[in-house]
């Protein structure tokens, strides 16, 4: 598996782990992801570089709005707010 997927697959793990997320967001999130990674993937191939810094936001905000919504479901769970 290369490190791409291994990050994708990290990604979704923490997703999953996102138990009080209701499913429906987490699989807007997941969608959202995988399109993310789908772009930047297809982008680095062709090397233009506004296209590579416009796919590397979208990653950004894709795997932020999957960090947060993990954090938030973890701060929940011990602390009963988030």
């Amino acid at each position: 598996m290369n490190a791409r997927w291994r990050f994708h697959a990290a990604l979704i793990a923490r997703l999953d782990d996102a138990v009080g997320s209701p499913a429906t967001f987490k699989a807007e999130l997941r969608y959202h992801l995988d399109q993310a990674i789908e772009m930047i993937t297809v982008v680095a191939s062709k090397g233009n570089e506004a296209l590579c810094r416009q796919a590397t936001s979208v990653l950004y905000h894709a795997i932020t709005a999957v960090l947060l919504a993990w954090e938030g479901c973890q701060i929940h769970e011990k602390r009963g707010d988030a």
